[in-house]
């Protein structure tokens, strides 16, 4: 089972995973359903770390997104152009869209 399969059967059965602001994963649900989960979670750390991280990640940027890209009244398809770009190096993206993000507000 991959990271992302446990995040989704977990999900279903009312548990929910979630990163502290230290990096340690949170757990939340019913108390069973956690408890039956704990194991498999304890087993796929690393790797449900390095979703959750990715998808913090990613959350972040589309929020960032959503500030720079009105500010510079960019075009839908080259908001799916962006989008896309992204994907494919998510670390230079939220660097430049957080120093973008950062100019936009000073502009404000």
């Amino acid at each position: 089972m991959t990271a992302v399969d446990i995040l989704e059967h977990a999900n279903a059965e009312g548990v929910v995973l979630a990163l502290s602001s230290a990096g340690a994963i949170k757990v939340a649900g019913d108390q069973s359903a956690v408890d039956k989960w704990l194991p498999t979670i304890r087993d796929h750390k690393p790797e449900l770390v390095q979703v959750l991280r990715a998808a913090e990640q990613w959350r972040e940027f589309m929020s960032l997104l959503g500030i720079v890209g009105p500010a510079y009244n960019t075009a839908s398809h080259e908001l799916n152009e962006i989008r896309e770009a992204a994907r494919g190096d998510l670390a230079s993206a939220l660097i430049a869209y957080r120093v973008l993000a950062r100019q936009v507000a000073a502009n404000a």
